[in-house]
């Protein structure tokens, strides 16, 4: 395993989750492991990240006060992996609740931004490990292609 530059992989993890947005967001503890789809939105090359929510799933109870979170990505061509360790906490920011607002989103709340149903979770990151495989976007799968090299990754821990 190579380790590579952090802050140039961590540059390449924003680009690619600009393009995607979508990964899965669960909650950090043993028991509570469950991850989800989400759509996040942010802004620029840092966090927050936020993700609009229905208040009474399993993850918006969880973090009605601020709870340890992970998400996991994986870019559109498969040649980038993350895990991202942060606080997720529910919020009700207008300001982020308009800023980020779509059809792609209205089409989940029916009474639109004003939905009894709508919240917002922040999810605030702290580290990363951010992975770069050597195939690309070429996986293998139970041992398929062994006549290829020896993989080997670009990984990177990064604090946020």
């Amino acid at each position: 395993m190579t380790q590579g530059d952090p802050q140039d992989l961590l540059a390449r993890f924003w680009r690619d989750l600009a393009d995607l947005r979508t990964g899965m967001l669960g909650l950090a503890t043993e028991h509570e492991g469950h991850a989800q789809p989400m759509t996040a939105h942010f802004e620029g090359e840092h966090g927050p990240l936020w993700f609009y929510a229905h208040k009474h799933s399993r993850i918006a109870m969880a973090a009605d006060q601020s709870h340890a979170a992970v998400f996991h990505y994986i870019g559109r061509k498969h040649d980038l992996y993350a895990c991202v360790h942060g606080e997720v906490a529910m919020t009700s920011n207008d300001d982020a609740i308009n800023r980020f607002w779509s059809d792609e989103v209205a089409r989940w709340y029916p009474q639109g931004r004003y939905d009894p149903e709508l919240t917002l979770l922040c999810f605030t990151p702290s580290s990363a490990q951010i992975w770069l495989p050597s195939g690309g976007g070429q996986p293998t799968l139970f041992g398929m292609g062994r006549d290829r090299e020896a993989p080997h990754e670009i990984r990177a821990e990064v604090r946020l």
